[in-house]
């Protein structure tokens, strides 16, 4: 039986290399969401935005839905609701109409 020797200095080497590859992957894409974040907080909002994007929310789930593929249906609706969550959040999102809804006034003030 042929048995070579291991060299747990070059592996670990090679696992900490790579572990530094992916945290700064991470920290590069972190660094970019924050950016992106920052840039929509600091726009000016566009009049009926999020209830465009309320309604591309409810269309993506209803037409998803329908289709034969499970792998499309679960996308589609997890897409549609998490447009949905981000018409119904932020600054100028639908929670602010949430006030004016009777029964619901109680509940938010």
């Amino acid at each position: 039986m042929n048995s070579t020797p291991v060299n747990n200095t070059t592996a670990n080497t090679t696992f900490t290399a790579i572990g530094a590859a992916i945290g700064n992957v991470a920290d590069t894409i972190t660094g970019n969401f924050k950016q992106a974040k920052n840039w929509d907080d600091n726009r000016e909002g566009v009049m009926g935005e999020h209830w465009l994007v309320l309604a591309a929310g409810v269309g993506l789930v209803i037409a998803c839905n329908r289709n034969q593929s499970t792998l499309i249906r679960v996308a589609g609706s997890a897409l549609g609701a998490a447009l949905v969550v981000r018409a119904a959040s932020g600054r100028d999102g639908v929670a602010k109409l949430l006030p004016y809804v009777p029964g619901v006034r109680d509940l938010v003030s």
